[in-house]
């Protein structure tokens, strides 16, 4: 993967937050085929299939967004910490300056 330059620390974050979402979204989006393929070849009758696909494809979308809004959240974390951290050794920096 090649390394780009950004012009700040929130809009790394911001398009680092955009790549894991979309790989979570394909990933999901995948997952989902596959889950609607098998039950299509499952020997089942057709309204209790298509039920089923219905509630199986709501649980992966909800657990897929539940994923997503958590790893979300922790970068968000791990991002406020490292500013934290950086502007307590900025201080440091200034005081031991001074």
């Amino acid at each position: 993967m090649s390394e780009r330059i950004y012009y700040s620390e929130e809009a790394k974050h911001r398009a680092e937050r955009r790549r894991i979402a979309t790989a979570l979204a394909f990933m999901l989006l995948g997952a989902g085929i596959g889950a609607v393929l098998a039950m299509l070849f499952a020997p089942e009758e057709g309204e209790e299939l298509r039920g089923e696909i219905s509630n199986r494809v709501s649980n992966q979308v909800d657990n897929g967004l539940e994923t997503a809004n958590h790893a979300i959240r922790n970068l968000e974390d791990k991002y406020n910490d490292l500013r934290k951290y950086v502007d307590e050794t900025i201080s440091k920096i200034k005081v031991l300056n001074n």
